[in-house]
């Protein structure tokens, strides 16, 4: 089975949530744990836009693990950058 995980399933299962992980403790090795690049993408904009600090780098080695599969295709490194970018921006006041 192919499980699809959304922005707020990530986000819980970073933050080691107890539920979130009592529902995924019945993906078996041969199921696929999917995340989509635009979940990807909000994950690693709300990590730019966090402060250097105490809960960024609690979060950063969850959100690695989280996303290391999708880090491997070449393209998605685009988004990154567009994910670096636009934290910047809005902390300056470009956009809300």
């Amino acid at each position: 089975m192919i499980y699809l995980l959304d922005t707020n399933a990530i986000g819980a299962s970073m933050r080691e949530d107890l539920r979130m992980a009592s529902w995924l403790s019945p993906i078996g090795a041969d199921d696929r744990v999917v995340v989509c690049t635009i979940s990807r993408g909000e994950i690693l904009f709300g990590l730019e836009r966090l402060a250097p600090g105490r809960r960024r780098t609690d979060i950063e080695p969850h959100a690695a693990v989280v996303l290391m599969p999708a880090t491997r295709v070449l393209k998605t490194n685009a988004h990154c950058s567009a994910c670096s970018l636009c934290a910047t921006m809005k902390v300056r006041g470009v956009f809300s």
